[in-house]
This record gives structure tokens, sequence and C-alpha cells, in this order.
């Protein structure tokens, strides 16, 4: 009697095995790929701000100091009155795009926390479609022009997969320093004050207190759960003037130098698909 013939089972232990590592390094890299992706976008964005200022002559960019002046005046007197409220991201309001109005990047400014690794662009505005990469200066509340009788509200996002934004702010102490790149100014502001507050107690640190100049940065914790709101404020503590030529020389290296990282980390994954097809091919051999 004939033994019955055994085919030779095949192991997919091996491919098996090298498959649940591919789905376990794409989900460890993908929110650092996205991240570092969205930092490329800021730090374009950034650069072509950048351009756009260097390109203004002195008198362009005193006018709009000026407006923002003018502006922020208006602000002032408005919450004196008690008629300060948060109502939406002003993009309807051609009175506030116009004031330190950056033409098609729509960035007001550049805000840099190096205690937090923070450095982006602010947009005029909280909407949310625009927050999703940058700072977002928030309407009603003074423009970050460095004088007295001011307090600029930016905001940004924490706990985003795509892009850090505020995730790190929790990370200032007092007396660290920050710095707002606006117009020909670099502004540093000093962290006088940290609280964590309901969304209904938030008001009081929004609004402006007489003969101060401030930032306030604002975003919401803990990370996650988002029911409390982060408020660090930031005393001005003087500016210099910024040299336009060279940082825009600065931000076009950080730019090649962040796409690299970013080609490096995508690279991973098909780094490794290229190891195991190379391995499982010799192994049959």
């Amino acid at each position: 009697m004939d033994r019955p013939i055994r085919k030779n089972k095949q192991n997919y232990t091996g491919p098996l095995a090298c498959l649940l590592i591919l789905f376990a390094l794409l989900a460890g890299i993908t929110p650092a790929f996205l991240n570092a992706l969205q930092k490329v976008r800021q730090i374009r964005s950034l650069s072509g701000y950048q351009e756009e200022i260097s390109s203004l002559d002195a008198e362009q960019t005193a006018l709009r100091w000026e407006s923002a002046r003018i502006y922020n005046r208006t602000i002032f007197r408005a919450q004196q009155k008690q008629d300060f409220q948060y109502s939406g991201d002003g993009m309807w309001d051609r009175t506030y795009l116009r004031a330190l109005y950056s033409g098609e990047n729509g960035i007001l400014c550049r805000i840099r926390i190096p205690a937090a690794g923070i450095d982006l662009p602010v947009v005029y505005g909280t909407e949310a479609g625009r927050m999703s990469s940058n700072a977002g200066h928030m309407y009603g509340t003074s423009l970050p022009t460095g004088e007295n009788d001011t307090n600029a509200v930016i905001a940004g996002h924490t706990g985003l997969t795509s892009a850090r934004l505020f995730t790190d702010l929790d990370k200032l102490r007092i007396e660290d320093t920050f710095y707002i790149h606006i117009l020909d100014e670099i502004q540093t502001y000093t962290v006088k004050d940290i609280k964590i507050v309901f969304p209904d107690d938030e008001d009081p640190y929004l609004q402006i207190i007489p003969d101060r100049t401030m930032v306030t940065l604002y975003t919401c914790t803990p990370c996650g759960i988002n029911d409390h709101r982060l408020i660090i404020q930031g005393k001005f503590t003087g500016s210099v003037k910024e040299g336009s030529r060279s940082e825009s020389s600065l931000l076009s290296r950080t730019y090649h130098i962040q796409l690299l990282k970013t080609a490096a980390i995508g690279s991973l994954p098909v780094c490794y698909i290229l190891f195991c097809l190379f391995y499982f091919r010799n192994r049959k051999e």
C-alpha cells in the first residue's frame, strides 16, 4: 500500500512576525513623521513671511506699526467700557486684517519659546482649519506691538497627532523667556504668571491691565482631556531690531535640514521592507 504523499508545510511565522513589526513601526513613527512634515510647512510659511518683511521699506513698516497702534487703542477703550468679548476668528473685520497685515501668507508674527521647543507662525484669528498647523492670535485682544495698555493673546492646540504646536507649553516656568518676531523687531517677554482655570474663568486673564505690556499664551489642558485652560502671561522686557535678511538665510538652512529629517523618518518603513525582502530571498536560496 502506497504511503500518502506529505506536502511540505510552509512556515509563515517569519513573514507574519515581519508584518507585525512593520505595523508597529508604522504606528510608532507616524506621529513623528506627521509632526516633521508640519514643521516643514511651518518653516516654509515663516520664510515667506520673512521675505515679505524684508521687502518693506522704512515708510511701509512705520505705517504698519501705526495701524496696529490705532487698532490697539480701540481695543483698550472697548475693554475699559467692559465691552470685551471673543467672538469668532475676526476674518470678516477689515480693520483687524489691515493692521500689521502680512499679505498672502496671512501671518501676523512668529512666536519662539526655547524652553518648550516651540517655533511657530501666528496667524490672524483662531479658525480651526488654520490652527491645525499654526498658532493663532485671539481676535478681540491687542496686537503684540510692545506698548503699554496691551495684552495680545496667542492660542495653540495641544495633543494633536499631526503637530505638537502648544503641547509642550506646560514646560514653561516663571522667569522663562519667549520671543515675538514681528515686522522689524524681536520682542522679549518674561513669564510672570501661570494659571490653570476652567473656561468660564478665563476672561480676566485675556483682558488688558492698564499700564502693562503683555502677551498671554493660551491652550487646553490636560492633554487628551482638555477641560481646563493653561494660561501663561508674559511681561514685555525689551526689543531689538531684527536683521531680516540674516533671519531669512537662517530659516532657509533650517528648512533644508528639517526636510532631510522628514525624509529620513519617512524612509524607515521602506528600508525595513527592503531588508525583509532581502532576508527572505536569501533564506530561500
